[in-house]
C-alpha cells in the first residue's frame, strides 16, 4: 500500500511554507540588494534611452524626408504640365509665383500642407519659387527640428531678374552671387542662407538651429553657435 500523509503532516508543511512566506516579505530587500538593483537598472536606462532617442530621431528624419521628395516629385509634374517653368500666372506676378505653386501643389498632394512661410512641422512643406521660375525652393521641418531643403534649378537662376523678390534664397541679389558655402557653421546672430542658382538638384540640412522660423523656402537662416548647415547636390539626373 501507497504511503500517504497524515492530516496533521499536511497542516504542519503548509503553516511552515505560510511562515518561510511571511518571513521574506517582512525582510524585503536588504540596502545591498537595493542598491545593486538601482545600479542595473541605471545601466539598462544608459543605454536604452540614448538608443530609444536616436532611433525615433532617425524616423522621424526619415518621415520629413519622404515627405520632402514627395513634394519635390509634385513640384517637378507641376513644372512639366506648366510648359517647363515653376511660374503660375503671368511673369508681372513673380511675387505670386510661390503662393499659386503651393496652391497647386496642395490640390495634387492632400497629405501635405504647403505654405509660403516658415516650415512649423514634417506635415507642412515651405514653398518659394524664384522670380523668373527657373527654380523652386522647399523646406519641410523634421519633429527633432532638423531643416530640410530641396532645391530644383532646371534652368539656372538669373539674379538680376530675382532681385526684384526681397525675400530670396538664391544668391546674393547681385550678379556675382554667390552661394552659402557648405558646411557651415552658426553664429548667434541669424545669418541668411543662399542656396546655388546654377542648375541641378540640391539638398539642404540644417541642424541645431532652434528657431523654426528659420525654415523657410524664401528666407532660410542658420540661427545659433551649435547650428549647422550642409549642402549636397544630387547625383541623379533631374
Amino acid at each position: 500500500m501507497a504511503n500517504s500523509h497524515s492530516p496533521l503532516d499536511a497542516q504542519r508543511v503548509h503553516y511552515a511554507f505560510r511562515t518561510e512566506y511571511a518571513r521574506v516579505v517582512d525582510e524585503g530587500f536588504t540596502l545591498l540588494e537595493l542598491v545593486l538593483t538601482l545600479a542595473v537598472v541605471g545601466i539598462l536606462l544608459a543605454i536604452a534611452i540614448p538608443t530609444f532617442l536616436s532611433t525615433s530621431k532617425s524616423a522621424n528624419e526619415r518621415g520629413s524626408q519622404q515627405n520632402l521628395n514627395t513634394a519635390l516629385v509634385d513640384s517637378s509634374n507641376l513644372f512639366q504640365m506648366n510648359g517647363q517653368t515653376f511660374a503660375l500666372g503671368t511673369p508681372a506676378q513673380y511675387s505670386q509665383f510661390a503662393s499659386l505653386a503651393a496652391t497647386s501643389l496642395a490640390t495634387s498632394e492632400r497629405e501635405l500642407a504647403f505654405t509660403t512661410s516658415a516650415s512649423s512641422s514634417p506635415a507642412t512643406v515651405s514653398v518659394y519659387v524664384s522670380a523668373g521660375g527657373n527654380g523652386i525652393v522647399l523646406a519641410n521641418r523634421a519633429a527633432s527640428g532638423t531643416c530640410w531643403y530641396a532645391i530644383d534649378n532646371p534652368r539656372a537662376i538669373s539674379t538680376t531678374v530675382n532681385k526684384a523678390y526681397k525675400l530670396r534664397p538664391y544668391g546674393t541679389g547681385t550678379a556675382a552671387a554667390t552661394s552659402t558655402p557648405s558646411p557651415k557653421t552658426g553664429t548667434t546672430a541669424a545669418q541668411v542662407i543662399y542656396f546655388p542658382t546654377t542648375p541641378g538638384t540640391y539638398y539642404a540640412e540644417v541642424n541645431g538651429d532652434s528657431v523654426s522660423a528659420d525654415c523657410s523656402a524664401s528666407n532660410p537662416k542658420l540661427t545659433g553657435s551649435g547650428a549647422k548647415y550642409q549642402l549636397a547636390k544630387s547625383t541623379i539626373p533631374g
